[in-house]
């Protein structure tokens, strides 16, 4: 039987996870989630070689959020308000590195590992370094379970994702060029999409390449061909934003460089040539600089106003655990600190989003809680349940536009009916029922922000 792509996609994660929850107990390791969590957010990347580089952020990310954690525990174990303070100061140097190209997610696992860790521990050093361990090595075992079954069942080449997002590129270029044809110069910055996808395909080239035999036999040719991309893009933003001064660049040079593209994706060996030439006349002629890769995705004052915004959600959420106070014990602040340093770096309709999902997919996961994992009495049923479940996530949310669910979805699949993934399974209503709670305040509390600071 063969299944389509986004199948075989959903019955990879699904067997990833239940393979790693299995092997975290069978090693005698409580807390297996965790394992599972690494496989569902590493798999929600488009590549295996994005997922492993992912994967490799994350243990990176993780590692120092420990490394932090057991700084704070030792150094200031009895002084609370300096505690808050450089624990709320480590939280905005994560934020703001969050939206870095290359390490923006190994700053978000940093703060997220650190709360969990300390929180998780409730403030004892002892506990908390026996955390540590535990959570490093189920992060490394979901980063091997899910190496070892994406490359060898069904194995995805880079090149497939890099020759998709490339005529879309040149298409985006087509459409502007024929605008300009038609005598349609509309003043406009290049599009976000569309930077993010020449972001992209740069990177790709930068990845290993194993499998991918065009790209990686002819990878000098395919950085030629995006150094051509990127200064056609430079060109069609300048001409496009040109006033007094638009035939500083001549139309007939983009329409020479648009043609000179479309032909080199049939043979782009034969057109290497004339690939250099028309880069090298273009550099001659204008002074226009390259658009160049920013080192963050995001501008300085978004960087900064997410910033403020993560410390005021986390500090109005630690005040309410202080003086309210709030049930749920170190729960509250481990959930306001995750909330806080994941929410902001989300697009400001992701709020209403994640809390709307956080309902469904909590009557979803809680119903099979009571229902169903109580008579699970083996290993092969608590697998098959984490198998199936993985599998109707990805496939209901195979979407790119619900990529936010997917990650939700997965997270929730497991924390919920955590008390059945120990290593002496517990079934109670009152944790999973408690924290469906508290995100909601907390995710609350994240909205009045997100609309306090909302540009609109």
């Amino acid at each position: 039987m063969k299944f389509n792509p986004a199948t075989q996609e959903a019955i990879k994660v699904g067997l990833a996870v239940a393979l790693a929850v299995l092997s975290a107990l069978a090693f005698g390791w409580d807390k297996a989630y965790w394992s599972a969590i690494t496989v569902f957010v590493v798999a929600a990347t488009e590549s295996y070689s994005y997922a492993i580089k992912k994967g490799q952020n994350r243990l990176v990310g993780t590692l120092i959020g420990i490394a932090f954690a057991v700084f704070l525990l030792a150094i200031f174990p009895q002084n609370h308000l300096v505690f808050i303070c450089v624990y709320c100061a480590f939280l905005a140097l994560c934020v703001y590195f969050s939206s870095h190209n290359s390490w923006g997610y190994a700053a978000t696992i940093a703060f997220t590992v650190c709360a969990i860790v300390v929180c998780s521990g409730g403030f004892d050093a002892s506990t908390t370094f026996n955390i540590a361990i535990v959570r490093t090595l189920q992060t490394l075992l979901g980063v091997v379970i899910y190496t070892l079954v994406f490359r060898l069942i069904w194995p995805k080449k880079t090149e497939d994702l890099f020759f998709t997002l490339l005529p879309l590129v040149i298409s985006d270029q087509k459409k502007r060029i024929a605008q300009l044809r038609n005598n349609n110069r509309s003043i406009k910055q290049i599009s976000l999409a569309q930077q993010q996808r020449v972001n992209k395909l740069n990177e790709i080239l930068t990845l290993p390449l194993n499998g991918s035999d065009r790209l990686r036999n002819q990878r000098k040719i395919w950085c030629l061909m995006m150094s051509v991309i990127m200064r056609l893009e430079s060109l069609l933003t300048q001409y496009e934003q040109a006033d007094n001064h638009a035939d500083e660049i001549m139309l007939g040079d983009l329409i020479a460089g648009e043609k000179l593209i479309a032909e080199s994706m049939l043979s782009i060996k034969d057109h290497k040539l004339d690939l250099t030439v028309w880069l090298l006349k273009t550099k001659n002629r204008y002074s226009v600089q390259a658009q160049r890769q920013n080192t963050f995705l995001l501008p300085l004052k978004n960087r900064f106003k997410n910033v403020v915004k993560a410390l005021c959600i986390l500090t109005t959420c630690l005040a309410m655990w202080i003086y309210i106070p709030l049930p749920g014990g170190y729960i509250v602040p481990m959930l306001a600190s995750i909330l806080a340093n994941v929410l902001v770096t989300l697009p400001d309709n992701a709020i209403k989003h994640a809390g709307l999902g956080t309902i469904i997919w909590g009557v979803f996961f809680l119903s099979q809680y009571v229902f169903i994992l109580p008579s699970a009495t083996e290993a092969w049923q608590l697998g098959a349940y984490l198998f199936l479940n993985a599998v109707f996530i990805w496939k209901t949310c195979s979407a790119p536009s619900l990529g936010i669910q997917k990650v939700l979805a997965g997270n929730l699949a497991v924390v919920l009916p955590m008390g059945a993934l120990q290593l002496t399974p517990s079934y109670s209503m009152e944790t999973p029922l408690l924290m469906m709670m508290l995100v909601f305040i907390c995710v609350g509390v994240a909205g009045f922000y997100t609309k306090l600071f909302s540009t609109d």
